[in-house]
């Protein structure tokens, strides 16, 4: 939304983080179906590189269109990413009584606290 405010376009700086969320829960259903026909590793490489390319795209450019497809894309892939981490996590097996879903869980909060405090 800050980077929309610097394109100009005020309706698209109020509506950016609704595109992002519209384009989140049928990327969840979209990735999950993807790793059942293809496997849910070579998804989350590909889910992955979609998320950091949507997110490079901002860096190109201030263009509306671009702000446009970096929010579909990174709202169709970030809950994407969760989704088939657990899926990878509950087909590995781990020793003892680790709860690995717990595990990558807190694993994951600690990162989306560090990782803006870090940048």
């Amino acid at each position: 939304p800050l980077m929309a405010k610097d394109a100009g376009s005020p309706l698209l700086t109020a509506h950016l983080w609704t595109l992002v969320g519209l384009s989140i829960v049928p990327g969840c259903f979209g990735w999950l179906w993807a790793a059942k026909r293809w496997g849910a590793l070579p998804c989350l490489t590909a889910n992955l590189l979609v998320q950091a390319i949507s997110v490079l795209l901002t860096l190109a450019s201030d263009s509306p269109l671009l702000l446009i497809i970096s929010s579909i894309g990174f709202g169709g892939t970030f809950m994407g990413t969760t989704s088939l981490v657990m899926t990878i996590a509950r087909q590995l097996s781990v020793p003892g009584n680790l709860n690995l879903l717990g595990f990558v869980t807190l694993i994951y909060g600690i990162g989306q606290i560090l990782g803006p405090a870090l940048t």
